[in-house]
């Protein structure tokens, strides 16, 4: 996001500030998916607005199953992440509905399919629906949240995986990062 003439890799943190030793980038990652698509998703949540809240969160899985599986098509690493990420949709049926119904409808085609819904008051993250399967956006949150901090401090206590991540960053984000100094 671009403001005034700063471009920012997370809020409040601008491409130029960031801190590149390798055991900062996790926080800072953090602070990007958490600043610009959970917490929104958060507001949206409060604001009785699930759909959109959805659209947000299932965009960071995308964005978190990257990290782990980053030689995987987009629909093989989102359902990987989701079996062993989030406890709700460790099981292949689950995370492959997530994946079809909600990913692929709600990002493609602005809606749930096949009989999906998208419900702020069921009272668990998923759950077997007449159609098919019901989502709690609110919950689903939750345990994206829970899954991002428990694989930033995984990163985190491996060298090699910190080495691994800080290169994934500076791929990622090359041109952003054009011309700043990324060896701290």
């Amino acid at each position: 996001m671009k403001i005034g003439e700063f471009l920012y890799f997370a809020p409040e943190l601008a491409f130029a500030d960031m801190d590149f030793r390798e055991g900062e980038l996790p926080d800072q990652y953090c602070r990007r998916i958490d600043g610009y698509y959970l917490a929104p998703a958060e507001y949206l949540i409060d604001e009785k607005h699930g759909f959109a809240a959805g659209l947000l969160v299932l965009c960071a899985i995308d964005a978190l199953g990257k990290i782990d599986y980053p030689n995987l098509g987009v629909g093989e690493r989102f359902k990987l992440y989701c079996q062993n990420r989030l406890p709700s949709f460790s099981t292949e049926n689950y995370a492959k509905q997530l994946y079809e119904a909600f990913r692929n409808g709600v990002v493609h085609e602005a809606r749930a399919k096949d009989g999906a819904e998208i419900s702020l008051e069921s009272d668990r993250t998923v759950e077997l629906a007449p159609g098919g399967i019901r989502v709690n956006p609110a919950y689903l949150l939750n345990e994206v949240r829970e899954a991002l901090h428990g694989q930033m401090e995984g990163i985190s206590a491996n060298k090699e995986s910190l080495i691994a991540f800080k290169k994934y960053i500076l791929v990622q984000f090359s041109k952003e990062l054009a011309g700043l100094r990324t060896d701290g």
